[in-house]
């Protein structure tokens, strides 16, 4: 009998460090940051944008290098209840296309 396999590596487009953000009901508003990184050796981000399907969230988005790495503020608007948000990250590359990426909001 012959065996045939094979490695299939899938690059990790997008990593974003913490993945989660945590704040208590009643504690005061204060913002948090999300580092998103385009690896090397994958094509530059031509664009990255993010988004909430809530306005309970204030997103900031600044790219601090070029296609590479990105700060992204989270800021809730009220924190007088419990709540879970996922922001979604879309990122496009040339020749690739679109990407995305998830983080997620928790107020406790």
């Amino acid at each position: 009998m012959q065996r045939l396999s094979f490695r299939v590596l899938i690059p990790e487009y997008l990593q974003v460090r913490p993945t989660a953000v945590f704040w208590s009901a009643g504690e005061t508003i204060s913002r948090r940051a999300l580092t998103v990184r385009v690896p090397e050796g994958v094509p530059a981000a031509v664009s990255l944008r993010v988004a909430s399907k809530h306005v309970r969230l204030k997103l900031t988005l600044g790219e601090v290098r070029k296609g590479r790495v990105y700060e992204l503020w989270v800021e809730p608007r009220r924190l007088d209840e419990r709540f879970r948000e996922e922001i979604v990250l879309e990122a496009r590359f040339a020749g690739v296309g679109s990407r995305r990426g998830t983080a997620y909001v928790y107020v406790k």
